[in-house]
């Protein structure tokens, strides 16, 4: 998923024109989950899971 909202902020980019604030968000969380070797953390819990 990094690696798809990176090129979507260089398309953008390379057009001209500015990246959507929640592309740059998404990218950021992704890049940050995956520099802390967590990936699950890319995902924020909306509260207790049912099973």
């Amino acid at each position: 998923m990094r690696d798809m909202y990176a090129n979507e902020i260089a398309a953008a980019v390379h057009g001209g024109v500015e990246p959507a604030q929640l592309q740059v968000e998404s990218w950021a969380r992704y890049d940050a989950a995956a520099r802390g070797g967590d990936p699950a953390a890319a995902f924020p819990s909306s509260g207790p899971t049912q099973n």
